[in-house]
């Protein structure tokens, strides 16, 4: 669950501290403590998901050196899920470059609230960074305010929607949900709109640009695969220790140049 905190669409209060998040479910976890070998790595190394007041999974804007600082903004692979922060690769990257980071990336995240988030940033945040990595989402992703719920959640609730809503009973509008997404595919809606919001992002940043997509994503948005060596906790889908260590290396290769530019 969401809400704008700051003007920030991100995580909302209720899950700023917690030890599971999204697909890193407890449940899951227990699940696999029972397949396992005896050596696994995360039956020992517990994670925290602590996430600022803007709900975002790094330090508050204030903390973070804003003259070598660079941006990140994405959906669960580049916020880490399934992983301890020091293991992520924009961690890893920024300890590479020697510089602080910021982290705008949301679990489940759609292009228009990446677009959202990177408005508000450079409206709010007058000093660029010297580099935004870009991890594009899904086609089939969009945010969705909750009505029915104002009233009970302070603040408001906010649910990224995706494939994963109309399969589950208990989400915002499932039905309606699930309708949407097969009509919108049909007629290229997402399509459209990552397009104008790409075109809308080169315009408003002011720093070079590096384009990731997850190797897991149906669509090749991205200039640079986050390709997957080993698993994270929640073991399905997202990339573990050794593919942020390795990702963040690559990535680091391209980062170099462009500042150095």
């Amino acid at each position: 669950m969401l809400s704008l905190n700051n003007d920030f669409l991100g995580y909302h209060p209720l899950e700023h501290n917690v030890s599971f998040s999204g697909s890193d479910s407890e449940q899951l976890y227990l699940e696999n403590l029972k397949s396992k070998p005896v050596d696994w790595y995360y039956r020992t190394n517990k994670i925290s998901y602590e996430r600022n007041s803007n709900g975002h999974r790094c330090k508050e804007i204030n903390d973070i050196d804003l003259d070598n600082y660079i941006l990140f903004t994405g959906c669960s692979h580049t916020e880490g899920i399934g992983l301890e922060l020091e293991t992520t690769y924009p961690y890893l990257l920024s300890k590479q470059l020697n510089c602080d980071y910021y982290n705008l990336s949301v679990g489940g995240t759609s292009t228009d609230t990446i677009s959202y988030n990177l408005m508000t940033w450079f409206a709010k945040v007058k000093k660029p960074p010297k580099l935004l990595i870009l991890q594009w989402s899904e086609n089939l992703r969009f945010i969705l305010k909750d009505f029915e719920n104002t009233e009970n959640f302070n603040p408001e609730p906010w649910h990224s929607c995706g494939i994963w809503s109309a399969k589950e009973p208990n989400k915002v509008n499932a039905k309606s949900v699930g309708n949407f997404l097969i009509s919108s595919e049909e007629i290229g809606f997402f399509e459209t709109t990552n397009e104008l919001a790409k075109k809308l992002i080169y315009n408003i940043v002011p720093c070079p640009i590096i384009e990731v997509t997850s190797v897991l994503q149906k669509n090749n948005n991205g200039s640079y695969y986050l390709l997957k060596i080993d698993s994270a906790r929640d073991v399905r889908g997202h990339l573990g220790i050794k593919s942020q260590l390795f990702n963040s290396t690559m990535i680091y290769r391209e980062a170099i140049k462009l500042i150095n530019t």
